[in-house]
């Protein structure tokens, strides 16, 4: 009885945050209704935006009442700054946007219900996430098509899909049910590493191949990470680190457009017109929205290439100011801290695994993105999660999410 207190009034006292991003939406939608054509238009999206959020955040609750308050927030405030920088870029992309947000977070419940029923938190199904994982990224390998000199993109119909978020995914699962001690895994004395290490060199090997080096940077420090924690000699830590740093080095020497990505990050200004204008335009855009911003609709984001997708943070600092940039940045490490609690919280050990290699994707993604925008490395392609344009990104995020909420209330 006195636990069930405990969280009511826990989340009587956190629901102030989520009053706040629901009056971040109507701010925000009522700022953009005045200066957009379709003033009912723009009202109804933020509309759709708030009800899908309450909804998520009620069925949340019935779902699992335990759940992890502070983690689902900050996934509602990347998702609501995102929907607001996309209609205010594209109105008629962030309408489309809308059915794939409902789906995702959709997905998310459905997730949690997996994770519920004990679907997700066993490590028997790992041969089958490694082979779907696998056969995602290698499928990219046939069909797929080029973007920034990269295949990382299947066509269907009007819809672009980059099956390598889903496959990591898989590959966190399976990697996590390799490292697990239990009776499916045929190894009871010791975790699986050979089988572990050939299955993600295979992975990366084939991004690689398709010249997705973003994507293989991701795959390849999840699964370092993994390693180094599922206890790993350090003998092996190292020879992963040189690996890496050979196949970093072989990755400049034959793919241009790495090459092309490194030489822009060095000095930008030197080839400003061609190869360095996207990173010296991202770095302008960052410095004229100054402290506060210049407020909406009020930047020139479309002076850079990838405005909704690789540099989505460089507009939002533009429009929103430096301040809530570093807001951004908060929050992305309070959802990381979530997600190492949760998994430090785990009974089981792949759970905790699972959970940490989430947790480790979103740490990834978060710094190559906005590390590449703010010229700290090398631009990576890479989408920022929540944040960034793009369906398949948004519906890996909140599976993500899902699992670690389900794991939260159900697997700790």
């Amino acid at each position: 009885m006195s636990d069930e207190v405990n969280i009511i009034r826990r989340k009587i006292r956190r629901s102030h945050l989520l009053f706040v991003i629901i009056a971040f939406n109507i701010f925000a939608y009522l700022l953009m209704s005045l200066k957009s054509e379709s003033f009912i238009l723009t009202l109804l999206t933020g509309a759709a935006v708030i009800v899908m959020i309450l909804g998520h955040c009620m069925l949340t609750n019935k779902l699992n009442r335990d759940y992890d308050e502070l983690l689902l927030y900050c996934v509602y405030f990347l998702i609501s700054l995102s929907m607001i920088i996309q209609y205010r870029l594209n109105e008629s992309g962030s309408l489309r946007q809308l059915p794939i947000l409902f789906a995702s977070l959709a997905a998310s419940l459905l997730v949690m219900w997996f994770v519920k029923i004990n679907v997700l938190c066993t490590s028997r199904y790992k041969w089958v996430a490694a082979a779907l994982s696998l056969l995602l990224i290698v499928l990219v390998l046939f069909i797929g098509q080029t973007h920034g000199g990269a295949k990382n993109w299947i066509k269907i119909a009007d819809m672009e899909i980059q099956p390598s978020e889903i496959s990591r995914i898989l590959y966190i699962i399976a990697i996590a049910g390799f490292f697990t001690y239990d009776e499916y895994s045929g190894y009871k004395n010791q975790p699986q590493y050979l089988r572990a290490t050939l299955f993600a060199v295979a992975c990366v090997a084939v991004l690689v191949i398709e010249k997705d080096i973003g994507a293989a940077v991701i795959f390849t420090l999840v699964a370092y990470i993994m390693f180094f924690v599922s206890g790993a000699k350090k003998s092996t830590m190292i020879k992963w680190i040189i690996v890496f740093i050979i196949a970093a080095l072989i990755s400049y020497l034959a793919f241009k457009h790495v090459e092309t990505r490194i030489n822009a990050w060095y000095d930008p200004w030197i080839s400003f017109e061609n190869d360095g204008y996207q990173v010296a335009q991202g770095l302008m855009a960052i410095a004229s929205g100054g402290l506060s911003g210049l407020g909406l609709y009020q930047g020139k984001p479309n002076m850079i290439p990838e405005y909704g997708t690789d540099y989505v943070f460089a507009v939002v600092c533009e429009e929103f100011g430096i301040i809530v940039g570093i807001c951004v940045i908060l929050i992305y490490f309070v959802l990381i801290f979530r997600g190492i609690k949760i998994a430090l919280k785990s009974k089981s050990r792949f759970n905790m695994l699972m959970c940490l290699g989430i947790a480790t994707l979103f740490a990834v993604q978060s710094f190559l993105i906005i590390g590449g925008v703010t010229k700290l490395i090398p631009v990576t392609g890479v989408t920022l999660p929540f944040l960034s344009r793009g369906g398949t990104s948004l519906l890996s995020s909140l599976i993500a999410v899902g699992i670690l909420e389900g794991v939260n209330c159900y697997g700790t």
